[in-house]
């Protein structure tokens, strides 16, 4: 098992499965048992597909030793990743049943209990790890985060305060920080949290964009443009960044400037509504009357397009939401799809995912009710063709 575990940490996954499928034949009891259990880690990190695999392996490690703890943990987070939270809190206290000190069930159950808004369990879990681990930042973090949905900031702050003087250089628990006081109207400090936060991870598009903005609220434009044109390099394809530095050229008195970027802009995404507008208006103030008319024009077609466009998808939408109806009360069997598919009725995409369950003898069926449907509102449709369980409109 030593060996298997050394090839795994250099990442030899293939000849790990293959001494491990060999322990999990050969062998009886409790080392079959852990090798059945790291299979289904195996399989668990692999991704959903490999779920069942997973599954099946924690069921022969317990059949092997119902007392393996570590084989309830990995069951428990098994269901945890197929969205059954109940299900997996019941493998990681049947767990701690077993071995009361088992780190990960302990862990485990505080998340899964702040996931379902059991607070208080999730906070008495999280406090008895903290006593185990002897301040262990990722627990600080966790009771950190409970206290902060509960509205205790005081205590949140003092808990993340903490965390990141065991963790100093982790960007996540002074972001957090920030954060916090961000919500209290604080930004001042928040800026000294966003700061060093961005010191320690300097590629967080988040964190560029805040103090970008910051420092163009505090008038300091010079600054924010830096934090924008950084963001630019990393985003090359996403307007937004030039938008905001032309804003900053703009504040600062660099009417030029700012018209040059907007035109950039405009040449790299000629269908940016916020691009002509500002175009339109920096070019009146600049008295280009030529220019001013010429993008008023592309802003009248471009707004006039998206209005037929946004037309057509609610014609589109409208259409859907009839026929869903109808396919809600032609057949009582149907009540369950709606109740997966209620709150996409306006998404076009999901009509044939709903079609295709109607059985083919059922087809003309559902045409010939949509008909009366249709002639009794006086409405006309075009096209309404059914083809292989596909309704094609």
């Amino acid at each position: 098992m030593n060996k298997v575990i050394e090839l795994l940490r250099q990442g030899h996954l293939d000849q790990a499965i293959e001494d491990l499928l060999a322990f999990n034949s050969k062998t009886d009891g409790k080392i079959a048992s852990a090798a059945s259990n790291n299979l289904a880690l195996i399989n668990l990190l692999k991704g959903e597909d490999k779920l069942e695999d997973a599954l099946q392996y924690c069921e022969q490690a317990l059949s092997l030793d119902r007392y393996n703890s570590n084989a309830l943990v990995n069951r428990g987070n098994i269901h945890f990743y197929k969205n059954e939270p109940q299900l997996a809190l019941q493998c990681f206290r049947e767990a701690l049943q077993v071995d009361s000190g088992c780190i990960q069930a302990i862990y485990n159950s505080g998340l899964v209990c702040r996931l379902l808004g059991q607070l208080d369990e999730a906070k008495r879990n999280f406090f008895k790890l903290n006593d185990m681990l002897a301040h262990e930042p990722q627990v600080l973090i966790q009771l950190a985060e409970i206290y902060n949905q509960q509205g205790e900031h005081s205590q949140a702050i003092e808990l993340f305060t903490q965390a990141s003087t065991l963790a100093p250089t982790d960007p996540s628990i002074l972001e957090r920080l920030a954060s916090i006081y961000e919500n209290f109207g604080d930004n001042s400090t928040a800026f000294q949290y966003f700061r060093d936060s961005f010191h320690h991870f300097p590629s967080n598009i988040s964190l560029i964009k805040w103090l970008g903005n910051y420092y163009m609220s505090a008038h300091f434009s010079e600054k924010a443009v830096l934090y924008f044109e950084k963001a630019a390099l990393m985003e090359p394809n996403n307007p937004e960044w030039p938008m905001l530095t032309a804003g900053c050229q703009r504040r600062s008195g660099n009417f030029q400037r700012a018209l040059e970027i907007y035109k950039q802009v405009h040449r790299r995404f000629p269908e940016n509504v916020e691009c002509l507008k500002f175009l339109v208006q920096l070019s009146k103030e600049l008295r280009l009357t030529v220019e001013e008319r010429d993008y008023t024009e592309k802003l009248g077609r471009i707004e006039k397009i998206g209005q037929l466009k946004a037309q057509r998808e609610s014609g589109g939408q409208r259409l859907l939401f009839k026929i869903i109806f109808y396919l809600f009360f032609i057949k009582g069997n149907y009540q369950q799809i709606m109740k997966e598919k209620i709150f996409l009725i306006f998404q076009l995409q999901h009509l044939n995912k709903i079609v295709k369950e109607i059985v083919e003898e059922e087809q003309q069926l559902i045409l010939k009710e949509l008909h009366k449907f249709y002639n009794k509102l006086g409405e006309v449709i075009k096209i309404i063709k059914l083809q292989k369980g596909i309704l094609m409109i």
